[in-house]
């Protein structure tokens, strides 16, 4: 009985402090795009590449994809001037700027093997900031979830 309480504090006691990092794990199809800058200053993209989402945060992401390249370019190797992510959310597509910081090897064997990629935001328009903390902020719980949480 004292742990089932205790597990019940626990949840009610993260129902209300504020997160400091809101994070989620979801599958969400995205698309990879590299910009180069044409001679008029302009954006122009020079390849797209597609992945999905593996695991989402307020500063970076994660995402699953078959190659590290895209077009002619590697996304950490090459000096690209842009990285532009579009990750198709259930309320619409938002488009970020980012960095690449890691990758890894992600299941298969040698011959099928995916990367996972992480990447830290360095842009994104104030509308789908919104929106993209709105899903990551999710279905909040309730008092009846976490009281049938800690029973089970």
């Amino acid at each position: 009985m004292p742990e089932y309480v205790r597990t019940v504090i626990s949840h009610l006691h993260s129902l209300v402090t504020t997160p400091t990092t809101v994070s989620r794990r979801a599958s969400l199809p995205l698309t990879i795009s590299l910009l180069a800058v044409n001679q008029r200053g302009g954006a122009v993209i020079r390849a797209v590449s597609a992945g999905r989402t593996h695991d989402l945060s307020r500063t970076g992401l994660s995402f699953i994809v078959g190659s590290l390249r895209v077009g002619n370019s590697h996304i950490f190797y090459d000096l690209t001037p842009k990285l532009l992510v579009r990750i198709e959310l259930p309320s619409g597509p938002v488009e970020m700027y980012v960095k690449p910081v890691r990758f890894d090897s992600w299941g298969g064997g040698e011959t099928d093997s995916n990367f996972i990629v992480g990447v830290r935001i360095v842009e994104i328009s104030r509308g789908d900031r919104a929106r993209y903390t709105e899903f990551l902020r999710g279905r909040r719980s309730t008092l009846a979830d976490v009281i049938n949480s800690a029973s089970s």
